[in-house]
């Protein structure tokens, strides 16, 4: 069985997923700028971090995009510097899809990381170095 290409689904429906994605992620920083995951019990925590007591490297993201949404930027550093450095990439990679979209082009994005794999296995390699490093290095 052949996946649905890109004509088999309509663009409106394309549109509607990056309205929805953009509202849904509007909505969660809301909600972390509201209630700080140090003093609410309702956000995830890590079982990577519970069964192997190792942190993984996105434990503090939480914590790091709170510290962002109020502007504290060395203590989001502090929680996850990962994330704070790859958080433009990964906002400026969102922001290009969601441009392509309303221009006709939903998978102008999907196609050019399928021509360039090396991003993938790049930020891959990047985020198991950091896991490794993070709990080898003491305050790293």
């Amino acid at each position: 069985m052949r996946p649905q290409d890109d004509r088999s689904i309509p663009l409106i429906w394309h549109q509607c997923a990056v309205i929805a994605g953009w509202c849904a992620v509007c909505s969660f920083i809301y909600i972390l700028w509201r209630y700080a995951p140090e003093e609410h019990s309702f956000y995830p925590r890590c079982g990577f971090l519970e069964m192997t007591g190792w942190q993984c490297a996105g434990c503090g993201m939480l914590r790091a995009t709170h510290a962002l949404a109020h502007g504290e930027w060395l203590e989001a550093l502090r929680y996850n510097v990962l994330w704070v450095a790859a958080l433009p990439v990964i906002l400026g990679v969102w922001i290009w899809h969601s441009v392509a979209v309303f221009r006709g082009k939903p998978r102008q994005v999907w196609n050019s990381l399928k021509d360039h794999p090396g991003y993938c296995i790049a930020a891959a390699l990047i985020a198991l170095g950091y896991m490794i490093l993070r709990n080898v290095i003491s305050g790293f």
